[in-house]
């Protein structure tokens, strides 16, 4: 339960930051978030 926790709170984080609501850090993952899909891709083989 605290994976999920954790990986909610940080997509939240990420989405946020690029959106532009967290203003100490500059957007580095546009919209539609390619490089969050390749992380989220990337954790889905290492899991399984």
């Amino acid at each position: 339960m605290f994976t999920l926790f954790l990986h909610v709170i940080w997509f939240m984080v990420w989405i946020l930051a690029n959106e532009g609501y967290i203003g100490i850090v500059k957007g580095f993952d546009n919209y539609p978030y390619g490089l969050l899909g390749i992380i989220l891709a990337i954790a889905a083989v290492l899991i399984t």
